[in-house]
Order: structure tokens, then C-alpha cells, then sequence
């Protein structure tokens, strides 16, 4: 049977995808270093922000360049779902970035560079390697979203409209987490293919969020104090730190039955979604 023909069971049972149109008030948050006013942190998270714009448009040209061989459905409703929620990332994170920018951490500079590299490799490869990438960024994308909305102590402190901004995305990337997933095993299904691009974009990410941190620091004119190194080690390290917390979820992915809803956590979309929803 060809693949793309393949009955995808796993979309059929999945909560819906459906965007939500949000607004947040940057320019109300003064504090510079806005994640417990450690500066290092406050530039890393930064800098990931300033990824997203150009890094969601690419997830979605990876993905809707199947979808005409996509027949199930489900999953084709999954997937104009995924581009929609996807735009609004894009859309809300460059808002975000103007307002880092103007805090001085050049998030401009950080997109145009992650743009350059998007530009650089979408004619070297073909689809099924960008959607590859795109499925294991997704799945980190999904486990940092689990993380920070079971760690109400370590979203807490950061300013209202960017926790909020925070908190949207991680409830829509949960939702969606499946998406590029179940396109991949329906048009292509190669898991070699698939663990060996996962292995290689994820050293490919964390070499570039370790520079593009260095960058948003230099652009600040920032110096991390000794303090600052501590308390970014902890967080990421520490017992329940993020590093330490994701790294098994993580791992799961290179398990041949592996599918992202394995681990179910709907339950995330509906606790937000039951104090945010007539909001949004």
C-alpha cells in the first residue's frame, strides 16, 4: 500500500487544531532582563523567540508541501490547522521581537541570521529531510511546552503578557504536537531516515541557541555575573531543571513505536483552556 494511502489512526483520536487570535501588551513590561531579572536566561529565552517567526514558516512549507498526497481527512484538517496556529506564532513572535529589539536584545538579528540558514539549506535537501527536521523540532518544541506548564514556580515570576505569550504557544504546540508526526509516517515512514535527521537538527539547534544567545548578550552589552551562571545552571540542570526534565521524553523519540501522543497530556489545553478561552 503506498503510504500516503495509509489510514492514519493516530490523527483520528487527537484533540482538534484550531487557532486562536491573541493579543498581548509588550510595551507594558519594562523590565529588561523580564525572566527573574537574570540576564543570561532572559537572553537565551529571548533569543529562542527570535527564532520562531521565520522557524514556524518553515515548519509550515514542510508540511503543506504534502498535502496533496495527504488523504486521510483527519489529518488534512490537522494540517490546515497546524499552518493556521502556526501563523499566529509567527505573527505574535515578531511582535515580540520588535519589542526585544527595543530592550536591546537585536532579535532582528537573530531572525534575519535563522532566515539566512533556512534559505541556505531548503535547496540542498529534499522535502522529506525538511520534514524530518521539522517533526523532531516540533517534538522538542512540544516537551519545553509540557515543561513550562507544569512548572507554574518557574513561569510565575515572568511578566503577565509575556507568560501569557508563553503559555498560548505551549498549549498550541501540545495540540499540534502530532501533526508533522503523523504527515511524515503517512508520506515517507522511513524512522531511520528519521532518527538520523532528528540526531543532527538537534545538535544543529542547540549550536545555534548557544550562539544566538552570545549574540542577544553582546548586543546588550552583558557580562553574566557569577550570580546570573548559578542560578541559569540550576534551571537548567539543577534536580528539576528543564534540561534534566525533558532529556528522557526527549530520548523517547528514537524508539521505533514512538508516536508524540504517547504521552497524553490534553489535560494542559483544557486547564488553560478553561481560564483563557472566552478571553481568547
Amino acid at each position: 500500500m503506498n503510504p500516503a494511502t495509509q489510514p492514519t489512526g493516530q490523527a483520528r483520536n487527537r484533540t482538534p487544531v484550531r487557532p486562536r487570535r491573541m493579543k498581548f501588551d509588550f510595551e507594558s513590561v519594562q523590565e529588561r532582563f523580564w525572566f527573574r531579572g537574570n540576564g543570561l536566561i532572559t537572553a537565551t529565552l529571548s533569543a529562542l523567540s527570535a527564532t520562531f517567526p521565520p522557524g514556524e514558516n518553515e515548519f509550515v512549507r514542510s508540511v503543506m508541501h504534502y498535502r496533496d498526497r495527504v488523504t486521510d481527512p483527519v489529518l488534512r484538517e490537522q494540517m490546515t490547522g497546524f499552518a493556521a496556529q502556526e501563523g499566529q506564532h509567527s505573527y505574535q513572535h515578531q511582535l515580540a521581537n520588535a519589542w526585544l529589539d527595543a530592550m536591546g536584545f537585536d532579535a532582528s538579528g537573530v531572525e534575519r541570521d535563522v532566515e539566512a540558514n533556512i534559505t541556505k539549506h531548503v535547496d540542498k535537501n529534499p522535502p522529506a529531510v525538511h520534514l524530518a527536521s521539522t517533526v523532531v523540532l516540533e517534538h522538542i518544541t512540544a516537551i519545553l511546552a509540557e515543561y513550562m506548564l507544569t512548572h507554574p514556580e518557574v513561569t510565575a515570576p515572568i511578566p503577565g503578557p509575556v507568560r501569557e505569550l508563553l503559555e498560548w504557544h505551549a498549549v498550541e504546540e501540545i495540540e499540534h504536537k502530532a501533526v508533522a508526526f503523523d504527515v511524515f509516517m503517512a508520506v515517507c515512514g522511513d524512522r531511520r531516515l528519521l532518527r538520523r535527521v532528528g540526531a543532527m537538527t538537534t545538535a544543529f539547534f542547540l549550536f545555534n541557541q548557544t550562539r544566538h544567545t552570545l549574540s542577544a548578550l553582546r548586543a546588550l552589552g552583558h557580562r553574566p555575573t557569577l550570580k546570573e551562571l548559578r542560578e541559569a545552571a540550576d534551571f537548567y540542570f539543577g534536580p528539576d531543571g528543564l534540561i534534566t526534565t525533558v532529556a528522557a521524553p526527549y530520548r523517547d523519540f528514537y524508539r521505533d513505536d514512538f508516536h508524540p501522543w504517547d504521552q497524553d497530556n490534553r489535560h494542559l489545553i483544557e486547564q488553560w483552556k478553561a481560564t483563557h478561552e472566552p478571553a481568547a
